[in-house]
């Protein structure tokens, strides 16, 4: 005898259309993977940007489910540092990790992003970058070189350098052989400075044999694994010439064209954590290197205001100069300083007496 079960046969007349239904509906994709492999312009191991861009590959790849295989390499590992900007251009190199003002010989006005004098603090920076149009515009830049560039980290400010003698006055500045780099040694040489552009493990042996009579290279964490206390008594600050020093992921833009747009989110919330940490971190660092400097005789000093004012002075009079002479330039000085006079307001209103 066969029985019959109404609500079963319903469910199984059920179950068999929605069968039917996943037979005929693709599968959502995974995302496709990507390859980059990221030239670094810093070791793993220097601090503290090595760590954070490190952790940055390893939030990517954790992220993205490994879908963005993304693999740093030391500096000259594939290509020579100064080669970075034109390697990552070409597509011969997928990505690199870089200080971005390295390559003003391709772009002056880059220097505005890493290596400019008094470019403005820290916090009126990351407005500018993620908020106010600085992002945009280094875009718009960059995009005849074929490259996206994510802001990725950022060094504490750099000291104004070390000395062998005191500094008071612009004379003082007179004849003196430095090591700068970046637009800050434009406006040493107005004042008569002979400035060179050693690399950095070039400083220490010519500042101890007075090839240099004084050189700025970095902020006091850097300044001290340097050596230079050794070689020079003087050391000056703020480092009007390079208040901030930002480093950035620039990103062949045929590889970040494949990426989709939860991989690129990815990468912006990885590269987001290691400028909040490098900045924390960084701190940190300068203020202990600061401390043990101190202990060992070093006499630290602060600029005279006087001093500082003339150089700031000479730096918009250069900037005015190099804005005149290349459109890039000029777009990202005038967005930089528009948004500064604008936040300038609001800053004035929050100043505590």
């Amino acid at each position: 005898m066969a029985f019959a079960f109404p609500g079963i046969s319903k469910l199984a007349v059920a179950v068999s259309t929605a069968l039917a239904l996943l037979a005929t509906t693709p599968v959502q994709a995974k995302d496709p993977t990507v390859n980059i492999k990221v030239a670094g312009m810093f070791g793993s191991n220097f601090k503290p940007i090595g760590a954070h861009v490190n952790d940055m590959v390893a939030n990517v790849r954790a992220a993205t489910d490994d879908t963005v295989k993304m693999r740093f390499f030391e500096p000259g590992a594939l290509v020579p540092v100064m080669g970075i900007f034109d390697a990552v251009s070409s597509g011969s190199v997928d990505a690199g990790f870089v200080g971005i003002g390295l390559y003003i010989n391709k772009e002056p006005g880059l220097a505005l992003y890493n290596a400019a004098p008094f470019t403005p603090e820290l916090s009126q920076f990351l407005a500018w970058i993620y908020y106010g149009g600085g992002q945009q515009v280094l875009d718009e830049v960059l995009e005849k070189h074929n490259m996206k560039a994510v802001f990725c980290g950022l060094l504490a400010p750099e000291a104004g350098g070390w000395f062998n003698k005191e500094v008071n006055s612009l004379d003082d500045f007179k004849g003196l052989k430095m090591r700068i780099g970046g637009l800050g040694a434009n406006v040493l040489e107005k004042i008569g400075v002979s400035t060179q552009a050693l690399g950095g493990g070039d400083v220490f042996p010519a500042l101890e044999r007075g090839v240099i009579d004084a050189a700025e290279f970095s902020n006091p964490g850097m300044d001290e694994s340097m050596g230079f206390d050794q070689a020079a008594k003087y050391y000056y600050f703020p480092g009007w010439q390079n208040p901030v020093s930002p480093e950035w992921l620039i990103i062949n833009k045929a590889v970040y064209n494949k990426l989709t747009d939860k991989q690129k989110k990815a990468i912006d919330v990885a590269c987001g954590n290691a400028v909040a940490r490098s900045i924390a971190e960084g701190e940190v660092l300068s203020m202990q290197a600061v401390e043990r400097l101190r202990a060992k005789g070093v006499d630290i000093r602060q600029w005279n205001p006087e001093v500082v004012k003339q150089l700031k002075d000479l730096w918009v009079e250069e900037a005015n100069r190099l804005a005149s002479t290349d459109p890039n330039f000029k777009k990202v000085w005038e967005s930089q300083q528009n948004f500064r006079q604008q936040h300038d307001k609001l800053m004035q209103l929050q100043k505590l007496p």
